[in-house]
């Protein structure tokens, strides 16, 4: 069974939730109800959910730095977020947190078992890939052919950081990479940063926004030509991500170093 997470400070829309969905047919489990992330984040402890389905706004602790620290702790459970308001920042920051989806209240049924069916495949998907590779490793200690765990990591880590000097201008997310070869995005994240010091996903954004300098000051480009060339269709989106990185908007950024 899946364990299923809800937190929300409105008791009426939390019990709606829970509610809602036929949760046994999707072999779910509600694992805990809680009115906002501190509650959350205590009554989770040390556990680790499949999914959570949480509010945005809540006293406390809002959705946003729980999704963070569910993040830290356990980064292979799927986020998805419930608003009032169709806010871009809130959009932006639930992008970089990688949750599996969004939706507006009030929360429509077919809408939410639609989204919990997505995030319930990505943590099959996961539980498969990560099957999968210690099978392989498995198959390999048998046969005396396994590498020094080292030596395997930091093969790993260079493969990553490849396919992202690669792909960067294309609609590359990590879980592409994660499929391209053939592991979970927790286990490559968990191998990226023990050896780089931080996440696929930071190492992805950053190399984005450098490679945005190197086109701020050496060509003539507007900058929605150079977001789509690093990755980005949301032209705003990429204006608050390098003003985040750099302390300058592009166009600052152009005025001041080309």
């Amino acid at each position: 069974m899946y364990q299923v997470v809800i937190v929300d400070d409105n008791v009426l829309d939390r019990r709606g939730i829970a509610g809602l969905l036929p949760w046994q047919s999707l072999e779910c489990e509600i694992a805990g109800i809680y009115a906002n992330g501190l509650d959350a984040m205590s009554g989770i402890g040390g556990a680790s959910p499949d999914l959570v389905i949480t509010d945005v706004e809540m006293p406390l602790m809002d959705g946003i730095e729980l999704g963070r620290r569910i993040r830290k702790r356990h980064a292979s459970t799927q986020l998805v977020y419930m608003s009032n308001y169709n806010d871009f920042s809130f959009v932006k920051e639930a992008l970089q947190l990688e949750a599996a989806d969004y939706v507006l209240k009030p929360v429509r049924k077919a809408e939410l078992q639609a989204t919990v069916e997505r995030a319930l495949s990505k943590v099959l998907r996961e539980r498969t890939l990560e099957t999968e590779r210690r099978k392989l490793l498995q198959e390999e200690r048998d046969t005396g052919q396994v590498v020094r765990e080292e030596g395997y990591r930091e093969q790993l880590a260079n493969r990553i950081a490849g396919i992202v000097h690669e792909r960067y201008g294309t609609s590359l997310a990590v879980q592409h990479i994660a499929d391209e070869l053939y592991a979970s995005v927790n286990h490559i994240n968990q191998v990226f940063k023990a050896c780089r010091g931080q996440s696929v996903f930071d190492y992805l954004t950053a190399y984005r926004i450098e490679q945005a300098k190197q086109y701020l000051r050496h060509s003539d480009k507007k900058v929605y030509q150079i977001a789509e060339l690093v990755g980005y269709t949301n032209k705003s989106h990429f204006t608050l991500l390098f003003k985040k990185h750099t302390g300058f908007t592009p166009a600052q950024y152009k005025e001041r170093y080309s």
